[in-house]
Formats: C-alpha cells, sequence, structure tokens
C-alpha cells in the first residue's frame, strides 16, 4: 500500500493517492489502489498523484515464453 511522505519521510496521514496510467494503456491497467496488471507486452508509464504533487514510474512488460514442445511419439 503507498502512502504520502514528507521530504524529512514522515507520513502525511489523510492524504489520498490517486493512479492513472500516463502512457501505454494497452500494455497495462492499474486499480484504484496502485495494483497494475499486464495485458500485453510492451512499455508503459505510471503516475501517482498525492495533492498537488505527482510522480511517474516505468514498466516493461515481458510476453511470456512460448510453451515447451512435446516431442513426437516414439515408434515401437
Amino acid at each position: 500500500m503507498a502512502v504520502a511522505k514528507d521530504s524529512a519521510g514522515a507520513v502525511i496521514t489523510g492524504e489520498v493517492i490517486t493512479w492513472s496510467v500516463d502512457s501505454g494503456a494497452t500494455v497495462v491497467s492499474i486499480s484504484t489502489s496502485g495494483v497494475v496488471n499486464a495485458l500485453a507486452a510492451g512499455s508503459a508509464r505510471i503516475k501517482a498523484t498525492a495533492g498537488t504533487v505527482s510522480a511517474l514510474a516505468a514498466i516493461t512488460v515481458v510476453a511470456p515464453p512460448p510453451p515447451p514442445r512435446s516431442a513426437p511419439p516414439r515408434s515401437r
């Protein structure tokens, strides 16, 4: 869970963090609680905003490897 902190690192209570996909909406989605879900291989940026301050994070989604090929049946 994300929390807002001041420049000294102290938690700022009551600050709501909002999440959005800044770029790459076909690559990832993000929930209101900040959980990122991969949708496709590619690059994306997510944005977190608390009050007037925001930050971006780059994400790269890599395609899974292909499934292993099965060996052909052995003849007797």
